[in-house]
């Protein structure tokens, strides 16, 4: 499902999308019943804050979070050379495999994922690769299946790795093997940009 305002489909729900849109008609229904039909102008008011609130939620979701956008590369410091071999370690349906690509023109991304995130519908390799395509940077992108707590790598194979909002999906142990994973791949001077929500307690 693509965004209004995005020409990417990172395959979230429509709840996720559009889901304060649909909260924001309803408080609307309800307000203009309220205010029209039982003169409870009060009650349409408060109503109505809602919709507000419902439509201001709606605009950080897509323009705070960007979750139809790829990833802002929040560093300059990030493979700062431009070029070389990138792993994004979960790397679900592309948003920092697209930021990576589209921020260093030079660098090859082997987007690494499990495949098993419900938050999106369809999360493949085929959608991630169809994002990648909409970027224009299809032929720089490599797709592989796996965990990213036992990396199908050799030692020092990449220049940079990118972990955004994947990591923080794992226990603690499972954080401990994948950091340790990504220290092995990596190479000794390269960067490791890890990008999280929460930690696991």
């Amino acid at each position: 499902m693509h965004s209004l305002i995005s020409p990417f489909d990172f395959g979230y729900t429509w709840p996720w999308t559009y889901g304060h849109l649909v909260i924001a008609l309803v408080f609307a229904a309800a307000a203009a019943l309220a205010w029209l039909k039982f003169k409870a102008r009060r009650t349409a008011v408060v109503l109505a804050a809602g919709v507000v609130w419902a439509l201001a939620a709606f605009l950080v979701v897509q323009y705070g979070f960007r979750i139809n956008a790829p990833v802002a590369l929040p560093t300059a410091r990030f493979l700062e050379q431009g070029t070389g071999r990138v792993l994004d370690m979960g790397s679900g349906s592309g948003r920092a495999t697209v930021m990576v690509l589209t921020e260093r023109l030079k660098a090859r991304v082997v987007a690494l994922d499990n495949w098993s995130a419900d938050y999106s519908a369809d999360n493949s390799p085929r959608r991630l690769l169809a994002n990648a395509a909409v970027a224009g940077a299809a032929d720089r992108v490599e797709v592989t299946t796996g965990d990213m707590r036992s990396l199908p790598f050799e030692d020092g194979s990449f220049d940079g790795i990118v972990s955004t909002y994947a990591i923080d999906h794992l226990n603690s142990e499972g954080i401990t093997k994948a950091l340790a994973e990504a220290s092995r791949v990596l190479k000794p001077e390269g960067t490791f940009l890890l990008m999280v929500i929460n930690g696991d307690g």
